[in-house]
């Protein structure tokens, strides 16, 4: 069964991403067709690896997977704990 989470768009290193959770520790970084490029750039900008892109246009959206271990995995995960941090720090106060 899949498990599909949009996330709020996730803030790496003051950029951000708009994140899908398809099952639990699987993710995909989702843009629009337009923004595709203005994506990619900023991505090979901070993790220096190359990504595999895959269009739908019947969605008008583009999608990349995102392989665990790999270095923007990593920023992903690390972003994802660190806004539900705040998010129970909110709930707390």
């Amino acid at each position: 069964m899949i498990l599909l989470t949009r996330w709020n768009p996730i803030t790496i290193q003051g950029r951000e991403f708009c994140i899908d959770e398809n099952y639990e520790g699987e993710y995909e970084i989702c843009t629009k067709l337009a923004d595709k490029r203005k994506t990619k750039n900023c991505l090979k900008k901070l993790i220096n690896e190359s990504l595999r892109w895959e269009d739908l246009p019947l969605e008008n959206r583009s999608i990349c997977e995102v392989e665990p271990g790999s270095k923007l995995y990593m920023l992903i995960v690390e972003a994802k704990e660190n806004m539900l941090a705040k998010k129970d720090e909110l709930l707390i106060a």
